[in-house]
């Protein structure tokens, strides 16, 4: 009988360790779950700060985006004024040369040579040596 008794001690402790594998199959699983659980927490709030500060960023670059158009149009919009303005000028300047007469000019310019016929020496002669002076510095 002794032998019956040692069986049903080893079935028990058999039993008592298949029951603590159990156990600690158990816990294992939980602990293991329960850090899945808080992986998928810092995971979904990791995302969520990542999405915010993605659009802030997005919103930014859209800001930024939005004033360098605005400033691109501005100076196309002057650039556009200048040029008209510029071809303004020019329209004025050709009738001007249409209208200019050549033969009043000449009978103006001989007018006043012999009206002032010192003062216009003494202008040539400045723009003379004007002249002389500025192509001298070049060539110099």
């Amino acid at each position: 009988m002794t032998e019956n008794k040692e069986k049903e001690k080893n079935k028990e402790a058999e039993e008592e360790t298949t029951k603590g594998i159990e156990k600690a199959q158990t816990s294992a699983a939980e602990g293991v779950g329960g850090a899945a659980g808080a992986v998928r927490k810092k995971t979904d709030a990791a995302h969520e700060y990542l999405n915010d500060k993605t659009g802030s960023i997005e919103e930014g670059i859209k800001d930024k985006t939005g004033e360098v158009a605005d400033g691109a149009r501005d100076l196309l919009e002057r650039s556009k004024k200048a040029g008209q303005n510029v071809a303004d000028q020019l329209d004025s300047a050709s009738e001007y040369v249409g209208d200019f007469d050549l033969d009043e000019f000449k009978h103006k310019a001989a007018e006043r040579v012999r009206e002032n016929p010192g003062l216009v020496i003494a202008s040539a002669g400045i723009a003379g040596l004007l002249i002389g002076y500025l192509l001298g510095r070049r060539l110099g």
